[in-house]
């Protein structure tokens, strides 16, 4: 399934935040793990196991031929993300993929 079709919670999550809104703490966890196993599998994909999120996996790819988009994924850490970050975050992304 093309991701365009039906976005990913991790995407909904994204553009909810980028529009100043917030979510609930649930999905701001889920939102980080990605994230954070992302850049753990870019950096080594040994590190892929059965409770890596599909969403992880298809970011670390990703992440891997864009550095501008894992430069705005770097800077998430443990931390709130912010309307800006997650623009940026979306910015990156879609950038990559036009350039794709």
């Amino acid at each position: 399934m093309d991701r365009d079709e039906s976005p990913a919670p991790f995407h909904v999550a994204l553009r909810i935040l980028s529009s100043e809104r917030s979510i609930p703490e649930k999905l701001a966890v889920y939102l980080r793990d990605v994230m954070t196993q992302a850049l753990q599998i870019a950096s080594d994909p040994d590190t892929i196991d059965g409770e890596t999120l599909p969403e992880a996996i298809r970011l670390a790819l990703d992440l891997r031929e864009s550095d501008a988009l894992r430069a705005a994924v770097g800077m998430v850490g443990a931390g709130t993300i912010s309307a800006e970050l997650a623009r940026e975050i979306l910015s990156a992304e879609h950038k990559f993929a036009v350039t794709r």
